[in-house]
Parts: C-alpha cells; sequence; structure tokens
C-alpha cells in the first residue's frame, strides 16, 4: 500500500538519520514522538530540531528519549557548561551544574526569573552535605523523605555559588525519586540545579513536550522521560526554632512531616 504525502514526507526525513527527526510540521501541529512512535516504533530516540529560522544559537534543541546514552550525552553536556531539561518524580527540571556561575545565569535568563532561588538536587545526602548543613532533625526528616518529594531549606555552605540563592544564605535542597534524574545527577558531579523547567510564573511542566513550548529554545538538551509521576511540586519546608515550617504546599502533607519527628 503506497504512503499518505505526509507519511513518505516523514519517512524521507528518517531516512537522513535513524535517530534524528527534524521538528516537522505537520497541518499546523509539531510532529510528536508518539506520532513518530506509532509509525516506526523501533525508533528509540527521537531529536527534535526546530526551524534554523526559529534559533537564536546555531545549534539545534534537542529532545532525546531518556536511556542511558541519552542520560550521558546529557551529563556530557552538562560537564561542558550547557543546561538540559529533565524529568523528576514531581515535574520537569532544568538545571546545570551549580558551581558553573554563567550557565546558572543563562537558566535565569530562560526562565525570565527576577531573585528567586534555586533548589540544588543531590543524587544522594552524602552529595548535599558538600553545600548545606544538616541539624538533627533535618537529618530525621531527609532520611524519612528522600529520595522523594520533600525539599528542605537548609544553611548553604560557602562552596555554594551566592548566584544560585541570589545571596540568601540558606539553599533548597533535595533528593528526587527518579531513576533517571538521579542517574543524570551523579554523572554530572553528584549535585545539578533543580528549578522547574518553566517560564516564572507559568504551571509547571509535567512532559517533556511542555517543557519545550516553554523553554526549549533556550536550552541545550531535552531529556523526554515521560510525564512525570507525582505531577506536582515537592513540598518545601524549614526548621525554625526546632519546629517545622511550611513555605510551600505539595506532595508531602504538613502532617507527614510532623508525624515523622
Amino acid at each position: 500500500m503506497a504512503m499518505s504525502s505526509p507519511r513518505l514526507k516523514l519517512f524521507k526525513l528518517l531516512q537522513m538519520s535513524r535517530n534524528q527527526v527534524i521538528f516537522y510540521r505537520l497541518a499546523g501541529r509539531c510532529c510528536t514522538s508518539l506520532f513518530v512512535s506509532k509509525i516506526f516504533p523501533s525508533l528509540e530516540k527521537v531529536v527534535y530540531a526546530r526551524e534554523t529560522v526559529e534559533q537564536k544559537r546555531n545549534s539545534p534543541m534537542l529532545v532525546l528519549k531518556a536511556d542511558q546514552r541519552s542520560i550521558a550525552r546529557a551529563a556530557k553536556v552538562v560537564s561542558k557548561g550547557g543546561i538540559v531539561v529533565y524529568p523528576t518524580d514531581t515535574v520537569y527540571g532544568v538545571g546545570c551544574s551549580p558551581f558553573n556561575e554563567n550557565s546558572v545565569k543563562r537558566i535565569v535568563e530562560a526562565k525570565q526569573r527576577k531573585r528567586d532561588p534555586f533548589p540544588v538536587l543531590g543524587s544522594s545526602k552524602h552529595h548535599l552535605e558538600r553545600i548545606a548543613w544538616f541539624t538533627g532533625k533535618e537529618n530525621v526528616i531527609a532520611s524519612k523523605f528522600w529520595p522523594g518529594p520533600l525539599t528542605l531549606v537548609l544553611r548553604k555552605k560557602i562552596l555554594l555559588p551566592r548566584l544560585v540563592t541570589f545571596g540568601l544564605p540558606t539553599v533548597g535542597v533535595r533528593v528526587p525519586n527518579c531513576d533517571v534524574a538521579l542517574r543524570l545527577i551523579e554523572l554530572s558531579g553528584g549535585l545539578l540545579v533543580g528549578t522547574s523547567a518553566n517560564l516564572s510564573g507559568m504551571k509547571a511542566c509535567t512532559s517533556a513536550l511542555d517543557a519545550a513550548h516553554q523553554i526549549g529554545e533556550k536550552v541545550d538538551l531535552i531529556l523526554d522521560g515521560g510525564e512525570t509521576t507525582l505531577k506536582m511540586e515537592s513540598t518545601i519546608v524549614r526548621m525554625v526554632d526546632d519546629k517545622i515550617e511550611l513555605l510551600r504546599r505539595g506532595a508531602v502533607s504538613e502532617t507527614e512531616i510532623r508525624s515523622a519527628l
């Protein structure tokens, strides 16, 4: 049976490279990984590249299906000063090395952020102890809820650049419960900026496509791990005079946290 014209065009594009697809507009809509996978189920990676006229940089924005190879590629981008979008257990994050101030500045610009501090994700509590001070009860909370959707605001150590926290003496930290995120963070040195991959003031993204629509042109690579598990942001708390202060409601309830102490 002969291929329809749109499918024939897409097939010719795929022939150019098995793992690359031009960010192809079909009947006024963007070709998605779901559309491609239905036609070519064996295709393991999909790369979306916006037309060059839409780019502010020479290199195209890439969307890669999250697997061991693409995660390693994303970590290499981070090591070279790039910024990447990646899935977590809560929402999609955009990250870079917290020690590369130029990269942090790029995230500020990508999110059109003012002066809100960035959280930092760790692949383990051990790595987070490099940049933040843990007290007794904070250790208890971390052991109970990590990896998971709870962010602890702690006193930062001098090792962490002031730009990450916009000069504040504290930093929000957590260990996510997501294999893709944990592997990426580990390969990136154990720490990664973990702010949500959306424009400031807009709804947090729970899919790679949503993140691409909001900040895709400003990042170097997007890891597509499918829809996030929890589809809501993490709970944020801090200890004040040995008592819990809830800063943002999220996936973990205040009652759960208090009952853990």
